[in-house]
């Protein structure tokens, strides 16, 4: 286990909350967890939070033995409990649960920091001794922005977009979901094409595309690449129309002939039979 396991047991005598190995085997791999590609990340408050699908960490972990999700739901409930995760329910997500780390948390148990004595907290009221739900990870966000930006150097991942379209999506920028497998494919082809995203392009990209529907989305990505384009583009819907009025024209003009011919003949027949009475 890859944290302050000492500070663990303090906090949690300090909180009075009895605890054994499993949450903390349970927090190091949300904090494991928390930087992978694949993790369902959603920005709150500021603040990353990851989806837990108490599923896999039943798979990952067999040593805890833990038979069914409502353990680890309690398990999870005392790692809030002692202030070290931040919990959310997302019903916009099917009532996903989404956890947090606190800063409280990396402060004492993923950076070592020493914690705060009792002496210290009686005299320094503003120590902060024990943390609250109100707490942001600030340190969290800091190290994301940091890791972004040193890969935009390297190759730009699509979990930067993922960060990226959530931020947007927290500021109700943007109108509809962006269409990752479609984006993904427009990152590889800029890897292979060797021009780097860069967060910035990126940016205006994702607002760009979620102003689309999903299936606007890949035409518009599908084109370009095709194209060999630099980047992405609105599709030109003047140009779709007036292919459409090319290719309807001719039907509705043909119709009007046959119709004007068919008029003429009418007109004829009852010309005849006027003249025959």
């Amino acid at each position: 286990i890859s944290i302050n396991q000492g500070n663990f047991v303090k906090i949690a005598e300090i909180k009075n909350i009895k605890i054994d190995a499993v949450e903390g085997v349970l927090f190091d791999w949300i904090q494991n967890f928390t930087k992978a590609e694949k993790a369902f990340k959603k920005l709150i408050d500021n603040k990353l939070f990851i989806w837990v699908s108490y599923q896999k960490i039943r798979e990952d972990n067999p040593l805890c033995n833990i038979n069914t999700n409502d353990v680890i739901g309690r398990r999870l409930n005392k790692l809030v409990d002692l202030g070290l995760l931040e919990k959310y329910l997302s019903k916009k997500d099917g009532n996903k649960t989404f956890f947090s780390i606190t800063e409280y948390a990396f402060n004492y148990l993923l950076e070592n920091n020493e914690l705060p004595t009792q002496k210290s907290e009686a005299t320094d009221s503003k120590v902060a001794y024990l943390p609250t739900l109100k707490s942001y990870n600030s340190k969290l966000n800091s190290k994301l922005d940091s890791n972004i930006k040193n890969k935009q150097k390297k190759s730009f991942t699509l979990e930067d977009a993922t960060l990226i379209f959530e931020t947007l999506k927290v500021e109700n920028t943007i109108t509809h979901t962006l269409l990752f497998d479609s984006y993904s494919e427009w990152i590889d082809y800029r890897k292979e094409s060797k021009k780097n995203i860069t967060p910035t392009s990126a940016k205006q990209q994702i607002k760009m595309l979620c102003k689309y529907t999903e299936p606007e989305q890949q035409k518009i990505i599908e084109t370009s690449i095709m194209n060999g384009y630099a980047g992405l583009f609105p599709p030109k819907q003047n140009t779709i129309k007036k292919t459409e009025h090319k290719n309807i024209n001719p039907t509705i003009e043909r119709a009007n002939k046959l119709f004007q011919n068919l008029r003429t003949e009418q007109d004829t027949v009852l010309q005849g039979e006027i003249c025959e009475q």
